[in-house]
């Protein structure tokens, strides 16, 4: 199902309860992956949406959109999720 790729310090974000989180790891660390992967499973479990904004729609059409489009089909999750906009 998931690729291995999920580094063992962003663990944390599946079991906490948190409201907030500060995720913080060097280049290539697994920010973007543990969070992505994570924002997919608690919009399964918690009934939340998200909404992913960067400062101009080019970049996160570059960026966080195809990340997040990625880990909804490493979830299996293509046939459940309405993405609404993409640009």
């Amino acid at each position: 199902m998931l690729n291995p790729k999920l580094n063992k310090k962003y663990s944390a974000l599946f079991s906490s309860n948190c409201r907030y989180y500060i995720i913080t790891g060097g280049r290539g660390s697994g920010k973007s992956y543990a969070v992505t992967v994570f924002l997919t499973l608690l919009t399964m479990t918690q009934g939340i949406r998200v909404l992913f904004t960067r400062y101009t729609m080019v970049s996160a059409h570059l960026s966080i959109i195809p990340e997040f489009l990625e880990k909804i089909g490493l979830l299996g999750f293509d046939s459940i999720f309405s993405i609404t906009s993409q640009r």
